[in-house]
């Protein structure tokens, strides 16, 4: 191979290279030119094209052409979208990976048992509606333990209140449970809390009613006495 035969195939000791055939681009930059920094374009590729490597402070004439005939016109460009006008990114966990709904209940096993509490604390309530079969039970254990009655229909009067009470407990219940249920915290302990409340609230509803029976509140009197 001759000198005279042009390869695009960059040389590889430094120095100067001879000018290259006409229509094609030489391919030796200076020491100096080497030294600049971001020159790494590769030897023997074509010419880059327009507003390739563009040099810092470029302006595309585009771009200016466009600006100005707006201004001409009056309009205002529109601008770039702001981050805070742009849609969130939906959630991500640790992994990387779009964050999940939360789930109810601290845990299935906390979900499962609260549910299964509200469940017979519904029983219960809907036992409570049978008022007259609640009054006539309570009045057999009364009579059957302690002392006839003289007055059973205050035990009616009872049972009716005290289907109110469990109703109201009940609902405040059931809508604390399922708040802390959203908020991913234990919640089986709320039923157990209502029931504890609503028997609390039964016996003194009853309570209240046999110390208004004139039989039992001289049984209890003399009992007690």
């Amino acid at each position: 191979m001759s000198r005279d035969d042009w390869s695009s195939v960059p040389a590889r000791d430094a120095g100067a290279v001879a000018d290259a055939p006409s229509g094609q681009e030489a391919r030796r930059a200076s020491a100096t030119a080497a030294s600049v920094p971001g020159w790494g374009r590769v030897q023997g590729r074509p010419a880059p094209q327009y507003g390739e490597y563009a040099p810092a402070g470029w302006v595309n004439p585009v771009l200016a052409e466009q600006e100005r005939a707006e201004r001409a016109t009056g309009t205002t460009p529109s601008p770039a979208p702001s981050s805070a006008s742009r849609p969130a990114a939906p959630a991500r966990d640790g992994g990387g990976r779009p964050a999940t709904t939360r789930r109810l209940g601290a845990s299935p096993g906390d979900l499962f048992l609260t549910l299964m509490l509200l469940g017979l604390g519904l029983w219960s309530v809907v036992g409570y509606f049978r008022t007259g079969q609640l009054a006539s039970t309570v009045r057999r254990a009364i009579e059957q333990q302690y002392t006839e009655l003289s007055d059973p229909s205050v035990l009616s009067t009872a049972a009716n209140v005290n289907l109110v009470g469990a109703l109201a407990i009940l609902v405040l219940t059931v809508t604390w449970t399922v708040a802390r249920l959203r908020a991913g915290k234990r919640s089986a302990w709320v039923p157990v809390l209502g029931g504890v409340v609503a028997t609390v609230f039964s016996t003194v509803v009853f309570m209240v009613a046999l110390s208004h029976d004139p039989a039992f509140a001289a049984w209890w009197a003399q009992r007690t006495g």
